[in-house]
């Protein structure tokens, strides 16, 4: 066994599968408002924050126990997909946009160094790939200050305020990923300390709101999206469970296929939205565009997702012999 988990009800579980969708579904909506220029692509910006908060929130429910194990699971299901999209992707950067890719670009991309280093347009997204890697590498740090739970959660909501404060956000997730680890067992003193951070981080923008005191506009923006994200991933998910869950079948299905393709949309969909393989100017007639896109992101994420469930696999079969 790689990890020892704790009991997550179906209710929950379900609420998560909608999250996940709702998530990726923001992210999609938020990269074609952006690819037509349209303001209203900030709004859907709370789809990544919201996907970090979601996987802090499974992680605390685990307690890990082999390590090794864990890190090849992970392997498997974050990197293997992520590099059967993206050498074909620098491959046709290197054949139509030279210009565009350099030896050391492919070796960051190969590493998945960009979110450290900056990303190509059409592949910046993919500095969410970098961030949730290294959410998982502090997850022994996070599960070894468990027993010192309050101090950790009282620490992190600093670090996330001092984050926003020092460096305008750029390490943002990490202390998200981390306060929503501690907070999916929390006590009623962590939850009662966050309820406190969250009134006084609310109260210090409202009073700093437009006065670059200590933070501009857009980290302050940012910073609301993160408590957003926050307030939408336990409201929905203490909604769902107090409901016993979602009867809709449709809904239910929906929510099924898209959550099962939400990392195989995100890898793939933002190359064609914007950079030299864009589709959103295609023709003339933008619902067109959209559907498009949509379908093409669909079909090409089928691919990944299943080229690296066979790699996977074989991976897997080459572990079991050595």
């Amino acid at each position: 066994m790689m990890e020892c988990a704790e009991s997550i009800s179906s209710t929950e579980s379900q609420a998560i599968k909608f999250l996940r969708a709702l998530a990726i579904v923001f992210i999609l909506l938020c990269h074609l408002f952006e690819a037509y220029g349209s303001g209203w692509s900030t709004l859907f910006y709370i789809g990544v924050p919201i996907f970090f908060i979601l996987s802090g929130w499974l992680y605390g429910h685990k307690k890990l126990k082999y390590w090794r194990s864990f890190a090849f699971s992970r392997f498997l299901k974050i990197y293997i997909p992520y590099l059967t999209f993206v050498l074909p992707a620098l491959g046709l950067f290197l054949i139509f946009h030279p210009d565009k890719i350099t030896g050391l670009k492919v070796l960051v991309y190969v590493l998945n160094l960009q979110g450290f280093t900056g990303c190509e347009l059409g592949l910046n997204h993919l500095w969410f790939v970098t961030a949730i890697v290294a959410c998982y590498c502090f997850l022994p740090l996070l599960q070894f200050f468990r027993r010192y739970r309050l101090g950790a959660v009282i620490l992190c909501w600093t670090l996330l305020v001092l984050d926003f404060v020092m460096f305008k956000g750029r390490f943002y997730w990490l202390p998200l990923f981390a306060i929503s680890y501690y907070l999916a067992s929390a006590g009623r003193r962590e939850i009662r300390i966050s309820a406190w951070a969250v009134g006084i981080v609310l109260l210090s923008q409202l009073v700093l709101w437009n006065r670059p005191f200590l933070m501009g506009a857009l980290e302050q923006c940012n910073l609301m999206r993160s408590l957003g994200a926050l307030a939408i991933v336990y409201v929905t998910i203490w909604r769902v469970c107090k409901k016993g869950g979602y009867n809709n079948s449709l809904l239910n299905h929906i929510t099924l296929m898209v959550s099962f393709f939400s990392y195989g949309l995100y890898l793939v969909h933002n190359i064609w939205c914007v950079g030299p393989f864009f589709f959103f100017l295609l023709t003339g007639f933008v619902p067109f565009n959209i559907f498009l896109i949509l379908v093409l992101s669909f079909l090409l994420s089928f691919v990944v997702l299943g080229v690296s469930w066979y790699f996977s696999k074989k991976l897997r079969q080459i572990r079991g012999y050595i």
